[in-house]
């Protein structure tokens, strides 16, 4: 078949999918360059996921956790729904988005040992991100540590993050994100277009990119059970059907409530997980008429039952046997010192990727009775409930940390801010700045710069909130490395080498 044979099946193959897969199959048979340049992208990317992949595993190293399988074909969805025009009169613009997994520090075992949810280490979500602008598509991939993961909270250029808005604000923001984050891949959209055109082929099913989405494709859908549940949460969320729809599309892509038999079983779990997220507004209604305790909780006595501890009950008492409350903490209590961002580096192939797992605690107290002093590491959550600062009387227990980690304990529990007299160090038009510490994406948006240890170990930046002792993963060793995340002006700087 001669190039105008092939110009012709190309003509042809917006007939519909049949066409379409011949002119595929013709161009595979030919091994034309187009099947190369896609073949190229799957690599490459293919390559990148896995990278991101060990950088995910490095990071977790210690939580006991085991990081999910991650391919080239894991992106699948996002860029499907990247490849579809946004609306009409905006053809050429599109994204798509997918949560990649869930990890906790610990693992759900950790979660009996802490009696207060709000003290739970935040998740760790690695997200992926496709946006489709002027003839390329462009990945992102990252995390957030944020039980409601979002675009915005994973990469700043997206936040604040909404489904709703306007097209002409999106494509905007899509821009913005593609010309301000780094560590992005951008793609022909040609290229791209065909390499999910191949795995189509290879998986002999039809090609939805030219299709009307979703009506021809055979995956591994939902069952019927996800989908009554789906439905049965969209009733008992109090959504409106506009509510629900923003949902639906953001996280899978669907636009409508009546195509939900189409959703892959992935796909409908992933939604399933976002919708039990929401507040339940019908059980809120109900709730506010219900007898409660003083502190607003429910409470079984007031509907003339005797109130039951968890333990007391029968399947309570038997995961109360098996837990561990406790097990390897210890007590301690202190005046803070400090407090500063715990924040840690992979660098893989070059990049930098950052993990940021909370705030660091510098205290002077007793450890399981012993005098000494000692920081903990502690979550986002946590230093948002508390304010812990500088003058700060807190208490709580924690494990010892594993080797390499910069901290004495982890996994703190029980966390408080005891009255007595505590008193806030003010914090000076000069170093050390002091005062409550800033949110860790104000961090993430200031960047880092290396620091002298000195500086950082017995010098003013010992008790400013813009220091950090940052875990550095390389070539498979890790190493501590003293970080300043304060203004560039800042007079007490000393430059370090890393």
């Amino acid at each position: 078949m001669g190039d105008a044979d092939l110009g012709e099946l190309e003509r042809q193959a917006g007939d519909g999918p049949e066409a379409y897969q011949a002119w595929l199959r013709e161009l595979v048979r030919v091994r034309h360059e187009r099947v190369i340049a896609a073949e190229e992208f799957g690599e490459e990317l293919g390559a990148w996921v896995l990278r991101f992949r060990e950088r995910l595993v490095e990071e977790t190293r210690d939580w006991g956790v085991e990081v999910p399988a991650l391919e080239s074909r894991t992106l699948l969805p996002p860029i499907r729904a990247a490849l579809k025009p946004l609306a009409q009169g905006f053809e050429d613009v599109g994204y798509g988005t997918r949560k990649l997994g869930r990890l906790y520090e610990g693992g759900r075992a950790n979660w009996e040992e802490i009696d207060d949810f709000e003290q739970l280490s935040q998740p760790l979500v690695p997200l992926a991100f496709v946006s489709r602008l002027e003839g390329e598509v462009t990945i992102g991939l990252g995390t957030s540590m944020s039980r409601k993961a979002t675009p915005g909270t994973t990469f700043p250029a997206l936040s604040p993050w909404r489904a709703s808005l306007q097209n002409e604000t999106l494509e905007k923001r899509l821009k913005r994100w593609r010309d301000e984050t780094t560590g992005l891949r951008s793609f022909p959209e040609e290229a791209v277009l065909l390499w999910v055109g191949l795995l189509d082929l290879e998986s002999e099913a039809e090609s939805e990119v030219r299709a009307e989405p979703r009506t021809e494709r055979n995956l591994d859908y939902a069952s019927e059970k996800q989908v009554k549940f789906v439905r049965s949460l969209w009733r008992k969320k109090g959504l409106s059907e506009e509510e629900f729809l923003l949902h639906v599309r953001t996280t899978t892509g669907l636009r409508s409530a009546a195509k939900l038999e189409f959703l892959g079983r992935e796909e409908a779990s992933e939604l399933i997980e976002v919708l039990l997220a929401l507040p339940d507004r019908k059980r809120a209604k109900k709730a506010s008429r219900s007898p409660s305790n003083s502190e607003g909780g429910f409470d079984p006595s007031a509907w003339g039952e005797p109130a039951q501890s968890p333990a007391s009950r029968p399947e309570a008492a038997k995961k109360a046997k098996k837990a561990k409350p406790g097990a390897g903490k210890v007590q301690w209590e202190g005046e803070v010192l400090a407090v500063q961002p715990r924040i840690t580096m992979t660098i893989l192939g070059g990049e930098e990727q950052h993990g940021y797992k909370g705030y660091t605690l510098y205290l002077r107290g007793k450890v399981a009775g012993a005098a000494r002093e000692f920081s903990v590491g502690i979550g986002k959550a946590a230093q948002a409930k508390h304010e812990f600062q500088a003058g700060s009387l807190a208490s709580g227990a924690g494990a010892p940390a594993p080797p390499g980690e910069g901290i004495d304990l982890y996994k703190a529990s029980k966390l408080s801010q005891e009255a007595g007299d505590a008193v806030p160090v003010p914090s000076g038009p000069s170093p050390p700045y002091r005062g409550l510490p800033r949110e860790l994406p104000a961090y993430r948006a200031q960047g880092h710069r290396s620091l002298a240890p000195t500086a950082l170990d017995s010098g003013p930046c010992a008790e400013c909130i813009h220091g950090c002792l940052m875990p550095v993963d390389e070539h498979g060793e890790r190493t501590l490395s003293a970080e300043c995340y304060g203004p560039q002006d800042c007079p007490a700087f000393e430059p370090g080498q890393r």
